[in-house]
């Protein structure tokens, strides 16, 4: 497999394509990497200017003083074919290429994909793209997109994806609304020469990534794909949407990143044989990627409930159970504790233990004794806890959360928080100190799927101390790799 560390940590970069114009693909990527600090050289290329917003602009790679670890191709599809010549003439080490109207695009778009590859290869490049956003590291002040951004906030969670939209549109949602930061997002678009597998074998590897995020169209070699992924998933979770499920949805990939989706059921056995948690769509993505990312892993299935909302309690209790989470009893110990502090002499503690009747005590006094009680009790694994972001129930949210995840590090704690602006202030405060929390309604239903989810990772990585037997996996990559391919002018 290739060393990537070049591409994430290049020492020198050249933008080919790059303009002093706004709102040209080439400024914005320019700006973009001298506006959130990269420290390395860089090398705007363009035969028309001579300055660009101070850097001396050079009319071809070729006339670049020194070596050249990244080339970004910012240039119209018919030209790019020269230009990455010029840049395996020239030794560099990996080319991002942005430009589209590739193998996405047509037959034609595909012959001159291949060629670009054998060209590279012949020189020992590697290429990222086309059709590709772009890529960031934000560890290194590494922000390589055709979006821009103001600010970019550094974090443990990587994101590999076939669109641009992790870099861009997400990327942008995830800045202003989470709290969570983005360490590493690499656009692949149309893979032409690295793939998922590449950039997952590095970013298992990488002490910087906890969690990995995976979007993918197509896959273009199973079989590499999850062998890969065996080894990575074994050290930190690797979290899936895999979306062309449907005829129609497989034909709308293949003209967005010439992808070809397989077999969806073989497809979906292969990564659950291998460690990798497929979800449904983006909201589950994010859901999964900041709680894998705060919290630690439950020991067991066992979920304590604290609630302020007997129905929500009770829609959790059914959404748990579904899931094949248990809602166990609460020992004599704890039930005695929630009872004599804080519930009236006539109402017996249980699980979910419902604290809308305990509030005449005081609103924190209410929730630090049950979140506790429910923490300190051996019977329960994690806590789900669903808060009313009423002014009745108001308390010191930070601090009590807080202090309970410190005094139990090792049991994860996931919040549904229903209610209106109150609501929007408890989130900020919770994912400040990482403990994720969810909003809206369905947030119950969120939350429950996510500790679902850990559970089930907790399980894998148990598994996978025993021994599995090689002709098991390989049957699997072997149907994997039968019913998926990637769209060329081949086919």
């Amino acid at each position: 497999m290739p060393e990537l560390k070049p591409l994430f940590e290049p020492k020198s970069i050249a933008i080919i394509g790059a303009s002093s114009k706004t709102g040209k693909t080439g400024n914005i990527i320019l700006r973009g990497i001298l506006d959130h600090g990269y420290r390395g050289k860089v090398y705007p290329i363009n035969p028309h200017e001579d300055d660009i917003y101070g850097l001396k602009a050079y009319p071809s790679i070729k006339y670049v003083p020194g070596t050249v670890d990244l080339a970004i191709i910012a240039i119209p599809a018919p030209v790019v074919l020269g230009v990455v010549e010029e840049c395996a003439e020239k030794a560099v080490k990996f080319g991002v290429i942005i430009s589209a109207g590739f193998g996405e695009a047509s037959d034609r778009g595909a012959e001159l994909e291949r060629q670009i590859v054998e060209i590279a290869k012949s020189r020992g490049m590697r290429l990222l793209g086309p059709n590709s956003i772009g890529i960031v590291n934000s560890s290194k002040n590494l922000v390589i997109t055709i979006a821009p951004f103001e600010t970019w906030r550094e974090g443990t969670i990587s994101i590999i994806a076939q669109t641009g939209v992790f870099a861009g549109a997400v990327a942008h949602w995830v800045m202003q609304t989470q709290y969570f930061g983005i360490g590493k997002s690499v656009s692949l678009g149309n893979k032409c020469d690295l793939d998922e597998a590449d950039v997952l074998e590095h970013l298992w590897r990488d002490s910087n990534t906890r969690v990995v995020g995976v979007y993918l169209e197509g896959i273009r070699d199973g079989r590499k794909l999850m062998n890969i992924a065996s080894n990575a998933t074994k050290q930190k979770p690797v979290i899936l949407v895999k979306s062309g499920r449907t005829e129609a949805g497989s034909k709308a990939a293949a003209s967005h990143t010439g992808s070809m989706s397989g077999n969806d059921a073989l497809s979906d056995a292969a990564f659950k044989q291998c460690g990798i948690i497929r979800v449904e769509n983006f909201e589950e993505f994010m859901d999964l990627l900041k709680a894998f990312d705060y919290q630690p892993l439950p020991k067991g299935n066992r979920v304590g409930i604290l609630t302020l909302s007997g129905a929500s309690g009770v829609l959790a209790t059914d959404i748990c159970t579904k899931l094949g989470l248990s809602i166990p009893k609460l020992s004599e110990e704890t039930k005695k504790r929630i009872e004599t502090t804080i519930m009236p002499s006539w109402q017996p503690a249980s699980n979910p233990v419902d604290i809308w009747i305990a509030l005449g005590n005081g609103a924190e006094l209410a929730h630090k004794t049950a979140l506790n009680a429910l923490l300190e009790d051996e019977n329960v694994d994690c806590v789900l806890a669903i808060l009313l972001a009423l002014s009745p129930a108001a308390f010191n949210i930070k601090k009590v959360f807080q202090k309970a995840h410190e005094k139990h590090p090792n049991k994860p704690i996931v919040v549904s928080i229903i209610g209106g602006k109150m609501a929007r202030q408890w989130f900020k405060k919770l994912e400040k100190i990482r403990i994720p929390a969810y909003l809206t309604t369905a947030s119950p239903e969120r939350a429950a799927k996510v500790l679902h989810a850990m559970y089930r990772y907790k399980q894998y990585l148990e598994r996978s101390e025993r021994i599995i037997t090689k002709t098991s996996l390989q049957d699997h990559l072997t149907n994997l790799n039968h019913v998926t391919c990637y769209h060329s002018n081949n086919e």
